[in-house]
């Protein structure tokens, strides 16, 4: 979801409004960020990524550090590494830009989750942002976190296809 100020990250940690701000404001400074983060994982190795990603949130560091999700962690390090952290970088300054102006004119069936654990997404802006969707709808999932696609990601992929075939888009066998 957008962010649309600080007010709107109150229940986020720190470091994560601090992040979110600078994408906004100040992605430079973001893209430095990231750069460091990037040769650091590098030089130590993907076992660095939960603390440094979700330092001050427990739920999400402690999932990502899980053994059975370290060939997700590798996937994703490589994927990001080898465009040297632009689609992160990208990803972090769109989704802490205010576009909300344009949500009304998203005219699809879209479905919003939120794991009810995530602290580094305001459950208040996901609800928000579904709301200003003509077909939004915003559903929290009580037992995860901002990792939700790894811990549920069967329910992630079932929605996804159910939205794909509402819309049309299903696969002839």
């Amino acid at each position: 979801p957008p962010m649309r100020g600080w007010a709107q990250t109150s229940d986020m940690p720190l470091r994560h409004r601090v992040n979110a701000w600078a994408s906004q404001k100040m992605p430079a400074l973001m893209d430095k960020i990231v750069g460091l983060g990037i040769t650091q994982v590098a030089r130590k190795g993907v076992d660095l990524i939960p603390g440094l990603v979700f330092s001050d949130c427990d739920f999400d560091r402690d999932l990502w550090s899980d053994p059975r999700f370290a060939p997700s962690l590798q996937e994703s390090f490589a994927l990001v590494s080898g465009q040297k952290g632009l689609g992160f970088r990208h990803d972090m300054r769109l989704t802490n830009e205010d576009w909300s102006d344009l949500a009304p004119r998203v005219p699809c069936e879209v479905l919003l989750l939120h794991g009810e654990r995530s602290q580094t997404v305001s459950r208040q802006a996901v609800s928000d942002l579904a709301g200003l969707l003509p077909a939004g709808r915003f559903q929290p999932v009580g037992d995860a976190g901002h990792t939700l696609p790894l811990s549920h990601g069967d329910m992630v992929f079932r929605q996804a296809l159910l939205l794909a075939g509402r819309a049309g888009l299903s696969e002839r066998l």
